[in-house]
């Protein structure tokens, strides 16, 4: 009896040390984004217009994300327009936000063709060289993959066309 157990012991030991450890959660958009040094400005923003809650529950989503050097780079009349206006800065806001999964690679296949974003407004897609670009923004680190979708960090905020 004692050599059937320490067998079954030995055996049950055995599995638990081959079987692979359960995979960590997935992080969301909104948690790559919140754990980001550069991106405290967009978090705030999208914190502020309830864009944050979005990201973060349920669907898949694309955030093109400025850093915090590029919204200090808006220009005045952009940053008129949106101060002290909730809708056109929520508006703003949500051109940054795509809803589904878009990879670099996928916005290689879409160049010459635009990208619409949670605002209506629609960006086009452009490549040059190595280097893509959505409304004019460069993407700098692209593909930063969350569980519910990728995020692309971009040189400068998106800004309708007028």
């Amino acid at each position: 009896m004692k050599g059937k157990l320490l067998v079954g012991l030995s055996l049950a030991i055995l599995i638990a040390a081959v079987r692979p450890a359960p995979a960590e959660e997935p992080k969301t958009v909104a948690d790559v984004l919140a754990a980001s040094k550069e991106h405290k400005i967009l978090v705030e923003a999208l914190t502020e217009t309830r864009l944050f809650d979005t990201i973060k529950d349920g669907g898949e989503w694309t955030v093109f994300a400025p850093t915090d050097a590029a919204f200090k780079g808006l220009d005045e009349a952009t940053d008129k327009k949106n101060a002290g206006n909730k809708a056109a800065f929520k508006k703003f806001m949500q051109g940054h936000v795509v809803k589904g999964k878009l990879s670099s690679a996928d916005l290689v296949e879409r160049a010459g063709k635009e990208v619409e974003t949670l605002s209506g407004v629609k960006f086009k897609v452009t490549v040059e060289g190595k280097n893509v670009f959505v409304g004019g923004a460069k993407l700098t680190k692209p593909d930063v993959k969350a569980g519910n979708g990728i995020v692309h960090v971009v040189d400068s905020a998106l800004v309708p066309p007028k």
